[in-house]
């Protein structure tokens, strides 16, 4: 059976001496990838290697050859991210040590091909297949992703009540000014589809993490324009916490670009920027608290092969388990946008059993792990683009945790807009940055701080958890007050 979406899986392997030696990877320094003659030849490595590796591990798996002429490898994402850190030496990069565990993208031409690998793989996975030692440890569904809809002059998502000072207001952001807390050696992560480094102030540009996607293009932290969707996450977060410093990792493909995203590009390289990230920490400038914002999710799970809810419901998809391991072993507080396939005013990209009650909130973005955002018009009003919970059940069905203000201008520029539960997610980012200014996930873990922002979070219609808002909308002034009273 052909289908008319990509049928993806990737495979997480062993990472061997001899699967290290031939995994293609990312050069060394964004400016060497800068350099015109650089451009399209980013790997070290050429894919026909890693094709005849995989080719032979079929093989050893018992796979009949016919199958083989099926599959074809489509990325290799785990060094497709290199670290480009300002005031960091080089040579401290070296200090990496290689993965445990190496991602290969496969694609196939049919489903019946997809269901045989998959089956064979899952017989053998932890074990040897050969005397090197190579190993299959999972194999997952690889769905595309994108980012969440803002700015679409179609949309309802246009309509704008209030400017920033209306929703600082509902926010009570100015209990952080107020307590000095500006996000002060505190370092945020924006993964999205790359920011325009002219747009952010040079105090608070921390560099970032090219990326090179599937196609072989190199993606330059700072370097994406207009980096419009992305520019508006920093611009939330630098207005709640203005001393943060901010980091790119251009991972989503802009929209003029036909590459999509694929959730295993996307484990991949979020592997690297939390691997580099234990690495900084160790140094004293970059000791300080992380914060990662993903504007980001699944809207339509036709892609999700061959089983719905491989990833999207499943807390075992290794993505999933990478993003809960970012919190609970790494301590690092994650922020995710609830989505726009709300039940009244969906984006026209959900899929047409993706959205509304139950059925718009997946994958990462539905995880117990992480804080979710969903959104309401300044005046408390509830979004109908938002998604709904009840989230998944094996995830978390109370998601949204909290919702934000979105859908208002700049207070001097009536043009610039902040929109889509991507607006709200930014703003809890920056509020977590701010907080964190004080204190730290030693002090105040992150499922703590994300307990404490539910807890004091404002119910305008209640108490309680409810589908649309979660636990209220986030109260930065009420958080304040708690954490100087429980942890003074």
């Amino acid at each position: 059976m052909i289908s008319s979406v990509p049928l993806r899986q990737y495979a997480v392997l062993k990472a061997t001496p001899e699967l290290l030696r031939i995994y293609p990877r990312a050069l060394v320094s964004a400016r060497s990838l800068a350099r015109p003659e650089k451009r399209g030849r980013p790997r070290s490595q050429e894919v026909p290697d890693i094709q005849l590796f995989a080719d032979n591990l079929l093989k050893k798996l018992g796979a009949p050859a016919q199958l083989a002429k099926t599959i074809k490898v489509e990325s290799t994402p785990s060094f497709a991210a290199v670290p480009e850190i300002e005031g960091l030496d080089p040579r401290e990069l070296q200090r990496l040590p290689d993965p445990d565990e190496l991602i290969i993208g496969y694609g196939f031409a049919d489903e019946t091909s997809l269901r045989q690998f998959r089956d064979l793989v899952q017989a053998k996975l932890g074990v040897a297949l050969d005397e090197e030692g190579n190993a299959f440890l999972g194999i997952s569904a690889d769905p595309g992703g994108t980012t969440q809809d803002h700015f679409d002059p179609t949309a309802p998502d246009r309509i704008v009540v209030g400017d920033r000072r209306r929703a600082r207001d509902l926010l009570g952001a100015d209990a952080l000014k107020a307590a000095g807390l500006d996000g002060r050696s505190v370092n945020v992560v924006i993964i999205d589809e790359g920011l325009d480094k002219t747009l952010i102030p040079a105090a608070n540009w921390g560099g970032g993490w090219p990326v090179v996607d599937a196609s072989g293009m190199v993606h330059l932290p700072g370097m994406t324009t207009p980096g419009t969707h992305a520019g508006m996450i920093a611009r939330n977060v630098l207005d709640l916490a203005p001393k943060a410093l901010i980091y790119d990792v251009p991972l989503l493909p802009p929209r003029i670009s036909n590459v999509p995203l694929f959730i295993g590009e996307a484990d991949g390289v979020w592997r690297t920027v939390v691997q580099t990230i234990r690495l900084l920490r160790q140094l004293p400038r970059w000791s300080g608290p992380w914060v990662l914002v993903n504007a980001w999710g699944i809207f339509d799970r036709r892609s999700e092969l061959p089983n719905l809810g491989d990833y999207t419901e499943n807390p075992n998809h290794a993505f999933n388990r990478t993003v809960g391991a970012t919190v609970a072993q790494d301590g690092l507080d994650v922020v995710f946008a609830a989505g726009n396939c709300g039940q009244f005013d969906p984006s026209p990209r959900c899929g047409e059993h993706d959205r509304g009650p139950g059925h718009s909130i997946y994958g990462a973005n539905s995880h117990p792990m992480v804080l979710t955002l969903g959104a309401v018009l300044a005046d408390e009003m509830w979004l109908g683009y938002s998604s709904e919970g009840p989230g998944q059940r094996r995830l978390s069905l109370a998601k949204p945790d909290l919702c934000a203000p979105s859908n208002f201008c700049e207070t001097r520029d009536a043009n610039m807009l902040n929109s889509g539960t991507s607006a709200a997610c930014a703003i809890a980012a920056g509020t977590v940055a701010a907080l964190r200014t004080r204190w730290s996930g030693a002090a105040v873990p992150p499922l703590a701080l994300k307990v404490l922002l539910t807890l004091t979070a404002r119910r305008p219609r209640g108490g309680g958890w409810s589908r649309r808002l979660g636990y209220g909308i986030l109260d930065a002034k009420a958080a304040v007050r708690a954490l100087q009273s429980q942890f003074p």
